[in-house]
């Protein structure tokens, strides 16, 4: 662990309820250990018109934090809910995919109070150590979350390939964080939605995509029982700009695939330049971009 004489390290344990300690921990030693069991259950259809492909599914996980002498400030568990269906369609020259998604997860943290209690023996003289709980706070921390996802494609084949596809791409997110005693709760939502297009030019090995859309903020809400401190103040409270404000996006990229055989074995090589632009709407009077431009190169087998 850095022990940085000018930098001051965080423990925080829900919200705005963050001890800062400058100089860091030197001997801070935590240990996570995670386990998730789900189970899930699919219907598939296969037809000359519809292929079709549902399912639900529900997931556990539970998450215990141990430190030395297995000291355990909590315990994290949650469970997730999950429905989804694919469908593709066929009418035509033309094949449709429709794709729905939904989950929604429910966590929660229990918080400990422990005491260390140390046990001398008696004829050998060597301690023993171990972490009695003292208090505890069920589900002291607690996270929701609610994600809807819709995805429409209407694809144009060609021979073994799409030619050119376009679609329609829509996501809502919900999101509530809570922490008690005493009660702080962070609220905040978005919808987003976008359209896409490409093309692949056949016989030539190039190919374009590109989507645009607009994000809104559906909402942001922020109530902490302790609004100065420091954490807070230089965090929480100035983050929730992003959370409030709209924005709308641009992704474009163009590649180039062409096959390469080596020693006998055929590859597909592919070159790929894209980029990216999001701009928000005014808040508080100032406007935030941001641009991102990449270039990737790699083998598709």
């Amino acid at each position: 662990m850095q022990t940085d004489a000018t930098l001051k390290y965080y423990l925080m344990s829900g919200l705005e309820n963050a001890n800062g300690t400058t100089g860091g921990y030197g001997s801070f030693s935590r240990e996570w250990v995670n386990q998730n069991f789900g189970a899930e259950i699919s219907y598939g259809y296969k037809g000359n018109v519809l292929n079709s492909l549902n399912s639900i599914s529900i997931q556990r996980g539970s998450e215990s934090v141990l430190g030395v002498y297995k000291y355990s400030p909590g315990h994290y568990y949650n469970y997730i809910y999950g429905l989804q269906s694919q469908n593709r369609l066929t009418t035509g020259k033309l094949i449709h995919q429709i794709d729905l998604k939904a989950s929604y997860e429910e966590g929660f943290a229990d918080e400990y109070r422990q005491k260390l209690i140390i046990n001398t023996d008696s004829v050998t003289g060597f301690n023993s150590y171990r972490y009695d709980t003292q208090i505890k706070f069920n589900k002291r921390y607690q996270i929701r979350v609610l994600n809807l996802d819709a995805h429409y494609r209407m694809s144009i084949p060609y021979k073994d390939r799409i030619f050119a596809y376009m679609g329609f791409i829509a996501n809502y997110n919900n999101v509530s964080n809570k922490y008690l005693l005493n009660t702080s709760e962070l609220k905040y939502g978005r919808l987003n939605i976008a359209f896409e297009e490409g093309m692949d030019l056949c016989n030539t090995g190039l190919g374009y995509a590109l989507s645009a859309g607009y994000s809104f903020s559906t909402r942001n809400s922020i109530n902490l029982a302790d609004n100065t401190n420091e954490y807070a103040q230089g965090v929480l409270l100035p983050d929730m700009k992003y959370y409030a404000v709209d924005y709308g996006f641009v992704h474009g990229e163009l590649s180039y695939e062409h096959p390469i055989t080596i020693k006998g074995t055929t590859s597909n090589w592919f070159a790929k330049i894209y980029g990216n632009y999001l701009r928000t709407k005014k808040y508080e009077n100032t406007a935030y971009n941001k641009y991102t431009f990449g270039v990737c190169v790699g083998i598709i087998y």
